[in-house]
């Protein structure tokens, strides 16, 4: 029940940020960043929210039941943008993976360089099959 309660408090924050003091985001984007913040600054405990965003998590679909329904009352002008639509969702996703792996590669390259490192100063001492494969089903 604690979870569930600081979850809609973080929520009614960022409402309340969004109509007061006119942040340009939606309300739900500036509740999960402030929960985001509050966690990182270690005020609210993983544990105390865990259990409720779990089942938020399990149960999404039933969030997004009312959206894709509605979606079916704009059938007529999706039909005839059905080609912008369907640009928009693949330049998107392509653009959201970008972003995704540029990011990755931002917060991560010592530790990939690291471990490249580390592989090339001891090469693999496993056993061969007779494949040619390391038991892991790597060649080498």
């Amino acid at each position: 029940m604690r979870g569930l309660i600081i979850l809609f408090v973080f929520n009614g924050a960022g409402l309340l940020l969004h109509e007061w003091v006119g942040v340009p985001l939606p309300s739900n984007v500036i509740g999960m960043l402030l929960l985001v913040a509050a966690l990182f600054l270690k005020w609210i405990k993983l544990e105390w929210v865990e259990e409720s965003a779990s089942f938020f998590t399990k149960h999404m679909m039933l969030f997004f039941a009312p959206l894709i329904a509605g979606v079916t009352v704009f059938a007529k002008e999706l039909s005839e943008a059905w080609l912008s639509v369907a640009i928009s969702v693949v330049g998107g996703t392509i653009a959201v993976m970008l972003v995704t792996a540029a990011v990755v590669r931002l917060l991560s390259p010592a530790e990939a360089e690291v471990q490249i490192e580390a592989e090339k100063a001891q090469p693999s001492q496993r056993p061969l099959t007779k494949e040619g494969h390391h038991e892991r089903g790597i060649s080498q």
